[in-house]
């Protein structure tokens, strides 16, 4: 359903209602990371939240690299961003084709998501991220462990809603995709109530 007529349909959809509307996606993607407020309001209470950004920002910029900002780059999430699961598609297809015209166009066909969503989706996984990493860290655990730091990583997707390949909903992966691929995210939303 990836590619083909269903995944260029779907791919359609995606670009008409989020890629283009980079603005948007600065606004409403990070504002999910307010939702950890119920999940560890004491990390918000105590300016964690802010604290951890600081260092995964300071981290990507050169600086030397903090428990935190390890916790995130070895999650793997980062840089699935634009593998999540609303975005993959025939234009991402593109942008990794041999031909040079279609991979040109690709890119620049991808550029507004790229600016918008990825940048957005970004900041919603390092917040969720220092949700996680807070409650783990106050809780005593040693969050260089290897086997903490996976259960820290499969927290992290959980409450962000698994939005990547492996959580996927059957119907995103199937011709429907085009008109059902946004029922995902009230669909994960509600299933949180059971969620471990």
């Amino acid at each position: 359903a990836i590619g083909g007529p269903s995944g260029l349909a779907k791919n359609i959809v995606f670009q008409a209602y989020i890629a283009t509307n980079p603005l948007r996606q600065w606004i409403t993607q990070p504002s999910q990371v307010m939702r950890t407020f119920a999940y560890n309001p004491q990390a918000w209470l105590s300016g964690n939240i802010v604290k951890h950004y600081g260092e995964w920002v300071a981290a990507l910029a050169g600086g030397s690299p903090t428990e935190f900002s390890i916790f995130i780059n070895k999650s793997g999430l980062i840089q699935s961003v634009d593998k999540q699961n609303l975005i993959r598609g025939s234009l991402l297809q593109a942008t990794d084709s041999s031909n040079r015209a279609v991979r040109i166009a690709g890119e620049i066909a991808t550029l507004p998501r790229k600016i918008g969503f990825d940048i957005g989706e970004t900041i919603n996984l390092v917040g969720h991220g220092a949700a996680v990493f807070d409650k783990y860290k106050r809780a005593g655990k040693d969050v260089t462990d290897v086997t903490v730091m996976r259960e820290m990583h499969s927290e992290l997707r959980a409450i962000s809603y698994d939005m990547n390949f492996a959580g996927d909903m059957v119907y995103n992966q199937t011709s429907p995709a085009a008109v059902l691929q946004f029922m995902q995210v009230p669909h994960k939303m509600m299933l949180q109530l059971s969620n471990r």
